[in-house]
């Protein structure tokens, strides 16, 4: 088969897959995937699509079959992987030898997945469940995960609680931290993300969820502006005006108080091994790619209500 015919054949495959959501990145892949035939010279004639190649990708066996089906030269393996960390579906287009969207061989590489898919094995209980977000205060993702999942604080059953990233020491040599308290904190996003965890954190404590839900939804409005302390003083205090927060109780809090909050955040960080912003917690059980862009807030009201006996579904 010649590269051209060849080409043009994966390529209407690679379109029609990508019509069902199962391949990102066509143009890449397509490239990828020819490159490699023109460096191996290699001809795309082998047909069989045998489970032998799952076991060369998961060498200690951690997967579960779906399904494997054939498109004309390509094989598409559809599998559960598991993890430490639960369990993902990918699904695998291969050409003999090749991953699509790779122009390493199998046995390798660190492969590219083509479909990955979350699943959230959910922990039921007959009471609210309780939802654990840790966050770093002005975190990109972050925020776009409370401005997903704050709006169910109206009308979803949950025990919610957030928990704020600082930490004791620099994450980095030359950072700088900022003091609260008797305790200078650092935050990857600087010293304003420190202030902007202890304003948060003394509204949630003083004010409850719902205040503080629309506190940091306003403030989440002004991201790249807050990145600046004085800044971020101002407009903090005039959101909190906007919502009839008394910023006199807030400022005390943080004098005060914050500390031993942003302190108990740093030590749950530290024993439940949370690295990532945001992080999500049902039940005690992790929420798979809550920072990925696929993530819908419907999404996390049916993982919530899967979690909860008594959630009308």
């Amino acid at each position: 088969m010649s590269v051209k015919k060849w080409q043009e054949q994966l390529k209407n495959f690679l379109n029609n897959l990508d019509k069902h959501s199962i391949l990102i990145g066509v143009a890449a892949g397509i490239i990828l995937a020819v490159s490699a035939y023109t460096a191996y010279n290699y001809s795309f004639t082998k047909t069989d699509c045998s489970k032998e190649i799952l076991d060369r990708l998961f060498p200690s066996k951690n997967y579960e079959i779906k399904s494997i089906s054939k498109k004309g030269s390509i094989c598409l393996y559809d599998v559960i992987v598991k993890s430490e960390k639960g369990k993902v579906e990918v699904e695998i287009p291969v050409v003999d030898d090749y991953i699509i969207g790779s122009a390493q061989k199998i046995g390798k590489l660190e492969f590219l997945y083509i479909k990955r898919t979350p699943i959230f094995e959910p922990n039921v209980s007959d009471t609210p469940p309780k939802v654990d977000l840790y966050v770093m205060a002005n975190c990109p993702y972050g925020n776009r995960a409370e401005d997903l999942l704050l709006p169910l604080l109206n009308n979803t059953s949950m025990d919610f609680h957030v928990h704020y990233m600082v930490y004791n020491k620099p994450l980095y040599q030359g950072q700088k931290g900022y003091k609260i308290g008797n305790t200078t904190f650092y935050a990857l996003h600087g010293p304003a993300e420190v202030l902007q965890s202890a304003y948060e954190v003394c509204v949630y404590n003083k004010y409850g969820i719902k205040k503080w839900a629309s506190f940091v939804i306003e403030l989440n409005k002004h991201a790249f502006e807050i990145n600046d302390i004085e800044k971020l003083k101002k407009i903090a205090k005039e959101t909190a005006k906007k919502l009839g927060i008394d910023w006199n109780v807030i400022e005390k809090c943080v004098k005060e108080e914050a500390e031993k909050y942003l302190l108990k955040d740093m030590e749950l960080v530290e024993k439940k091994q949370v690295e990532g912003s945001p992080t999500l917690f049902i039940n005690d059980v992790l929420y798979p790619d809550i920072y990925t862009r696929k993530v819908t807030t419907e999404d996390l009201r049916k993982a919530i209500c899967e979690s909860y006996s008594k959630c009308e579904k």
